[in-house]
Order: C-alpha cells, then sequence, then structure tokens
C-alpha cells in the first residue's frame, strides 16, 4: 500500500471514532482501531521495514550489505508486527460494528437479502438494482 492509502485508512477510523464517539464501545473499538494503524505505519514500518528496504535497494546482485542477514531478520519482523497489528485493527473494526448494529435497528440499517426471480429485483446490502 501507498503512503496516500495508509493516510486515508487512518483519516478514516479518525472520522469514524468522531463519528461514534457517543456510543462508548464502537468508540474505544473505533479509536483502538486508529492507533493500531497509526502503529502499524508509520512507526514499525520506518523503524523496521524502511531500513532493509533501503539497504536491498541500493544493493547490486554481486554486492549485498554485509549485514543482510540483521536487515532481513529486522525486515521479517517489522513485517510480523505490521501483519499482527493490522489483524488486530480489522477484528477491532468488525466488533466495532457488530456493536454499533446490535439493537432493533439492524434490520433497517442492514435489510435482509431478497431475490425475485420474476420481475428481476435484487435487493443486497445496501443497495438496490432493479
Amino acid at each position: 500500500m501507498s503512503a496516500a492509502s495508509w493516510s486515508a485508512a487512518i483519516l478514516a477510523t479518525i472520522i469514524l471514532a468522531f463519528g461514534v464517539r457517543t456510543r462508548k464501545q464502537a468508540f474505544w473499538l473505533s479509536l483502538g482501531v486508529g492507533v493500531a494503524l497509526l502503529l502499524a505505519f508509520p512507526v514499525v514500518f520506518f523503524i523496521f521495514v524502511a531500513t532493509g528496504n533501503e539497504a536491498f535497494l541500493a544493493a547490486t546482485p554481486t554486492a549485498v550489505p554485509h549485514n543482510w542477514m540483521e536487515l532481513r531478520a529486522s525486515w521479517e519482523t517489522g513485517q510480523a508486527i505490521r501483519f499482527a497489528l493490522q489483524l488486530a485493527a480489522l477484528c477491532m473494526l468488525v466488533l466495532s460494528g457488530l456493536f454499533e448494529t446490535r439493537d432493533d435497528t439492524s434490520e433497517r440499517v442492514f435489510p435482509r437479502t431478497r431475490w425475485k426471480a420474476g420481475d428481476c429485483t435484487w435487493t443486497l446490502l445496501p443497495v438496490s438494482i432493479a
């Protein structure tokens, strides 16, 4: 992902947290998503991953960096940490959505899927195609 898409994802979770600020569970989970994404990028990325990326981009097939094992270990560790943070962010985002739609209005927010073969009307989440 590019830096612009990371920035957009982080900004979207901050806007989401602001939007659900009156609902405690959804707010704290949405805020947790933003924190996890802020840790995954730029913090973990620039500490663990970017150094290895720069060293290997500057290397040639005949002249690899002398500390390539350390760089590789740092790069792999950074990627594993970023994966864990992104997975945690996804889980918190799903939980936030579940807490947000668990009351009686869930049918209104997420209508059931209906399909009628006769008039070719499909009702999907949340768009209707007629």
